[in-house]
């Protein structure tokens, strides 16, 4: 799933210490709800459609859902398509 309104990717915490991604640091963030939450960051590889990135991802609990933020969006040059509900080549602003 992809959410333009988080900022990281969110990934299962189990999942990110299977592929052997560590914690780095923990961040205080903020809810859809307007609640704080803090979790653990790290830093992963991240693959979508062919294009690779180094990018924050954030140790979610177990059974959340994956989802990609727009920090990862951006740096692979990825924007959503609302109409076809895919992700295409977008190119950088400066």
């Amino acid at each position: 799933m992809v959410d333009t309104g988080a900022t990281y990717t969110f990934l299962p915490g189990s999942m990110l210490r299977e592929l052997g991604i560590v914690p780095t640091r923990t961040t205080e963030f903020e809810l859809v709800s307007g609640e704080t939450t803090r979790y653990e960051r790290g830093e992963a590889v991240v693959r979508i459609n062919g294009f690779a990135q180094v990018t924050p991802v954030v140790f979610a609990e177990d059974e959340a859902e994956p989802l990609i933020g727009v920090v990862t969006l951006e740096q692979l040059e990825l924007a959503v398509d609302p109409v076809a509900g895919e992700l295409i080549r977008a190119r950088p602003r400066l």
